[in-house]
């Protein structure tokens, strides 16, 4: 082996060692960060372009898919499920919130989904292996009669990973283990707006950020 290669191989793992060092560093930043926020602050959304994966500090919005052709198109092209379940009492209400895994004041909203109307949500790809949804809807004109039907769906495996259904007004917040590409579909009746917001915790959020990093010198290490 060549010095020049011994050299490189050596300043790689000295970068990756930095890389890794410096995660609770990472994070206790982004404590010190919160605690100079005042209670009203919140991040800015910011519209995602190429791919869905979060960047520091952001929110991306998660967009209504009006292509028909995607969303019908056969094979791993399409949406593997179109269709709500027949029971979507199944789901049951709100998950309980382990305040183990989540600890008050340190979720991490990274996406958002929002509207008007029923449909499906484009496919975004979730970095995080623990991660929650809370859904809210809107109901002033018509409460009686309003209901929001909503499932997310692995838009790999066709699973239904949750749902639930929202009568009345109110909200609801299921939790989810996995990461990969998901989508939503929603049914509204008479609600006037909803929203589901994407949280994750603190340490996954800031692991998030610095694992493509780490895999892709190690992915230079192995080339060499």
């Amino acid at each position: 082996m060549k010095w020049a290669d011994i050299l490189t191989l050596l300043a790689a793992a000295v970068i990756l060692l930095f890389i890794a060092s410096a995660a609770p560093e990472i994070r206790t930043s982004l404590q010190c960060i919160d605690n100079q926020e005042s209670p009203a602050f919140r991040p800015p959304i910011i519209t995602m372009a190429a791919e869905n994966t979060p960047k520091p500090f952001s929110i991306w919005q998660i967009h209504m898919n009006d292509d028909l052709a995607s969303i019908y198109a056969g094979g791993t092209e399409g949406y593997p499920v179109l269709d709500f379940p027949r029971d979507m009492n199944s789901f049951g209400a709100s998950d309980a919130q382990s305040p183990i895994i989540w600890k008050n004041g340190e979720e991490r909203q990274f996406a958002e989904f929002s509207g008007t109307r029923s449909g499906f949500s484009e496919i975004v790809h979730i970095p995080y292996s623990v991660w929650r949804v809370h859904a809210e809807i809107e109901a002033r004109n018509q409460p009686q009669s309003t209901r929001l039907d909503w499932i997310i769906v692995d838009a790999e495996s066709g699973e239904i990973i949750t749902g639930n259904a929202i009568s009345h007004g109110g909200g609801v917040t299921k939790n989810l283990q996995g990461s990969g590409s998901v989508y939503f579909l929603v049914s509204n009746q008479h609600a006037e707006s909803y929203q589901f917001s994407l949280e994750t915790t603190r340490s996954g959020f800031g692991d998030a950020l610095i694992e493509p990093d780490i895999r892709h010198i190690r992915e230079f290490m192995n080339a060499l």
